[in-house]
């Protein structure tokens, strides 16, 4: 035991796991109607103790709030929510553990809004948070939970997944340079009753876990502790309490501890990749739920507007789907006795799907996957309080830009007749239209910041002596000679051989540069299918074992997998399709897959690849089609392969609120092979870069494949980006397989300088949160004049929302470059006052306005990559 230690405070927890040891339903009735009695029957037993020996249940807050909802009304619910008030029951800042990549920057700070609502409710703040289970987090994290007014974290990792390497105690800091003091323990989800010999602290945090949702301890074990203290350190003080009561113990004493600048990247992230369809689903909803946010309170702003349920609802369907837990223990539910186990033969393995013996585990992945599908309904059913009914007569639009910048592109208008034009207001000039897949784009140029305006549809009607402007340039399709076509628009080419090899170069014809590396054995933008080895799963649990449990290899491994060898399946080109309109080109890609990588495994039948260019847009569009994919029991992977051509290259990632690069930010032990990207990652050298942009799948590893690789000591490899479309890694409770057609989207975008020269946060913006765009409200303005005056350069709109209070509009704003300096928000005159709050809202400074006859001015200081919440009254 450390000498040091003279104060133990004891918090009592549960893992909290939405799934894995029952179907979801099963799990929270467990809590609401078996475990939340338990814990009152222990309190009830320990309420004569003295005050700081009395037992208190910790829960995530999440879950304390749905018991409380849950139970309202009836008498358990009574008595538990007194013991809340008592502080008997208590709740940590974070909602539960989660694989905190997944999440959009947005999606994370909802969820702490759960106990920012518990705060309210029951007059106190938690300021301590907890994550257990998953390894690592996104160095997001800390920079977030101060900026909420959180103090101290707890990590626990599991007892045998590799846990980063970093000090027991140290300040951990986020990208803002905000420091947050961080407790990490290995191979436990909590800590020992005694702190350990090296310990130097007279405070000591004994995080006493039970195991995935096993539910409180009995009310003996307060004694039991006591007495084991008493019995092993005499004369040691024993608190018990919160996770919050140890926080401000810590901090009190102000230590000098080691300072971690490093993203703790998440070693199980590759689970993301067994919901392929859904993951795209999940990255569209919540880009399009803030542009209808935003779009709802712009219409009322700086004035607060109605209320609207179904936001925060979507919310925690996107923070519920990113919940660590993806389905049951596969231990528990694919080993069908009468199989002998785990069934990898794939006419078996039919046979025994066939007959419902895997219909629970299936349903378990379903409530998961529901989730995403309720999200986007919530959506859609905002998205028709912004839309008007369509005049058929003469139909409208509203645009909304919520960005902070002037925004050029493209939005999307859905079917109209053909025979039509665009026009903006007061302006006679129509405005470009694309027709592409039976869908019209319009291109709309200079829309203001915080801003909106009515686009009408009339009838074409061509005016004498005016044709429309040329385009400078224009997208067109070339017979390149030896059976290539050239596909391009004056700003980019992409060269294709139809004879067999595809893509042979994209060149940024502004600096003349071809990107592609014809000598990695490749072909650009091919898509491959993987089949794994038993020896490499073997060797992966073997790199990974921090420690070895009686689980781990069922869980991370796949017992009785089949010595079989790896196999890697390529197309066959098949043949290229040439097809344009106005506005655009395109050339399709068939490519034809081995016959027995769809029949005796699970390969997709058919793959196409879609690669367009439109007038005047330096990107190139490439998707990518999979047709009729089947279920396969074995462990599978499919990849889009971008061998790159860079001699020197740098790598920037941008990960949920930040940028990391891969060779230097990311610590030892923790995730270095595969990457989880939020919306861009780009590989630049001293002549320029290329921004990869997916839309659908965040996975990518650098150089080679990362699927059942672990090596804690990486660095990135050559400038071949994998982007993993799906995988069936390991087991634990990810789906085991999966099947169906499935679509991947990409945009690749050539530019000069590094991603701060080219402003990749807007040309990420541009591709996936452009403006939104619905049919007009007849009864809502024609158009919002903008909340800001002018473009606020290195800044990107979080959200544009209604205070939860009620007074005023909430903007939230990240600056986007990485890079410190003064800002200054020009608003409109409507704007009177500008309070500077916390992440959940709560009012900090009020901030020195400069009013003038055209803007209202507030200029503050800004850190790197750091989040501001401000709000504005009238």
């Amino acid at each position: 035991m450390g000498k040091a230690a003279l104060r133990i405070f004891v918090a009592f927890k549960t893992h909290f796991d939405i799934g894995f040891t029952g179907l979801v339903s099963e799990v929270l009735d467990g809590y609401a109607n078996v475990m939340v009695s338990q814990a009152l029957e222990t309190c009830r037993r320990t309420l004569a103790n003295k005050a700081g020996q009395r037992y208190v249940w910790t829960l995530p807050a999440w879950p304390l709030s749905f018991c409380l909802d849950r139970l309202s009304g009836s008498a358990a619910g009574e008595e538990l929510a007194q013991r809340v008030r008592e502080g008997l029951v208590a709740w940590h800042a974070l909602p539960f553990t989660t694989h905190t990549e997944l999440l959009g920057l947005e999606d994370l700070i909802r969820g702490m809004y759960i106990g920012r609502s518990l705060g309210q409710r029951f007059g106190r703040k938690a300021v301590a948070a907890k994550m257990t289970d998953v390894p690592g987090h996104t160095w997001i994290l800390p920079s977030l939970l101060c900026a909420a007014g959180v103090r101290f974290l707890h990590l626990g990792c599991n007892a045998c997944s590799t846990p980063p390497e970093v000090p027991r105690l140290f300040f951990w800091e986020g990208p803002d340079g905000s420091r947050l003091t961080t407790m990490y323990s290995r191979g436990g989800y909590g800590t020992g009753l005694l702190p350990p010999a090296d310990w130097t602290l007279p405070v000591w945090l004994a995080l006493q876990h039970t195991s995935d949702n096993a539910g409180p301890q009995r009310a003996e074990i307060v004694e039991q502790i006591l007495q084991s203290v008493h019995r092993q350190a005499p004369g040691t003080e024993v608190v018990f309490g919160t996770l919050d009561d140890f926080a401000a113990a810590v901090l009190d004493l102000k230590p000098q501890l080691p300072v971690v600048r490093k993203d703790l990247a998440d070693a199980w992230i590759h689970g993301a990749g067994t919901m392929p369809w859904e993951v795209a689903v999940l990255r569209e909803v919540r880009n399009r739920l803030v542009a209808v946010e935003s779009a709802l309170a712009l219409r009322s702003a700086p004035r607060p507007g109605e209320g609207y349920p179904e936001i925060a609802a979507a919310y925690q369907k996107i923070l519920l789907f990113c919940e660590h837990t993806w389905g049951m223990d596969t231990k528990l539910a694919l080993n069908p006795a009468e199989h002998g186990g785990r069934v990898y033969d794939k006419e078996e393995f039919k046979t025994v799907r066939a007959s419902g013996k895997y219909d629970r585990i299936q349903r378990s992945w379903k409530d998961k996957q529901d989730l995403v599908t309720d999200a986007r309904k919530l959506l859609e059913k905002l998205e028709g309080r912004v839309a008007g009914a369509q005049d058929a007569g003469s139909p409208a639009f509203d645009v909304v830009n919520h960005h902070v910048w002037e925004w050029n592109g493209r939005l999307k208008l859905g079917q109209l007749d053909a025979d039509v034009s665009v026009h903006r207001a007061g302006d006679s000039a129509p405005l470009p239209l694309t027709v592409i897949n039976g869908e019209t784009w319009v291109a709309v140029k200079r829309l203001a910041p915080l801003s909106s305006e009515r686009l009408s549809v009339q009838k074409a009607v061509k005016l004498a002596g005016k044709t429309p402007p040329a385009r400078r340039f224009h997208a067109r399709i070339r017979a390149a000679g030896n059976n290539r076509l050239s596909l391009e628009n004056g700003r980019v080419r992409v060269h294709v051989d139809s004879t067999g090899r595809g893509v042979m170069g994209l060149t940024d014809l502004e600096s003349n540069r071809n990107w592609v590396d014809g000598n990695e054995g490749m072909p650009f933008g091919s898509y491959r299918y993987d089949i794994y080895s038993r020896r490499e799963i073997v060797g992966y649990l073997k790199s990974y074992a921090y420690d070895l449990e009686h689980w781990y290899l069922d869980d991370f491994g796949k017992p009785g997998y089949p010595d079989i060898e790896h196999r890697t399946f390529a197309g066959t080109l098949t043949g290229v399709a040439q097809d344009s309109g106005a506005g655009w080109a395109r050339l399709r890609l068939s490519w034809k897959q081995d016959p027995e990588s769809v029949h005796s495994f699970g390969n997709a039948q058919h793959v196409t690849q879609d690669i367009t260019l439109f007038d005047d847009e330096p990107w190139i569009d490439m998707d990518y089609f999979l047709a009729g994919k089947e279920a396969c029991p074995l462990l599978e992977a499919g990849h889009v392969v971008f061998p790159f051509l860079s001699s020197k290259p740098r790598y920037a990632i941008n990960k949920t609120g930040s940028v990391v690069d891969p060779e230097r930010d990311i610590e030892k032990n923790a995730n270095r092979l595969l990457y989880c990207c939020d919306r861009w990652v780009d590989v630049s050298d001293a002549d320029g870069g290329l921004l990869v942009i997916p839309r659908d799948t965040p996975l990518f590893s650098l150089g080679s494949p990362a699927i059942e690789r672990f090596d804690g000591s990486a660095m990135p490899g050559k400038p071949s980006f994998f982007f993993n479309l799906f995988n069936t890694q390991w087991g634990t409770n990810f789906p085991q397989w999966m099947e169906g057609d499935l679509r991947f989207k990409f945009r690749l975008v050539p530019h000069a300088g590094d991603w701060r020269r080219a402003r990749a946060w807007e040309l990420a913006a541009d591709c996936l949160q452009p403006p939104s765009c619905h049919p007009a409200d007849p009864s809502a303005p024609a158009a919002a004049p903008a909340l800001v005056a002018g473009p606020v350069r290195g800044m990107e709109t979080l959200t544009l929302k209604n205070a939860e209070d009620g007074s005023g509009i909430i903007l939230r704003l990240r600056e986007a470059a990485g890079r410190a300096g003064e800002k200054t928000l020009r608003f409109s005159p409507a704007v009177v006052n500008v309070v500077r709050c916390s992440l959940l809202e709560e009012e900090l400074q009020p901030l020195s306005v400069t009013a003038g006859h055209a803007s209202t001015a507030v200029t503050l200081p800004v850190r790197p990559f750091e989040v501001l919440t401000l709000k504005l009254t009238s």
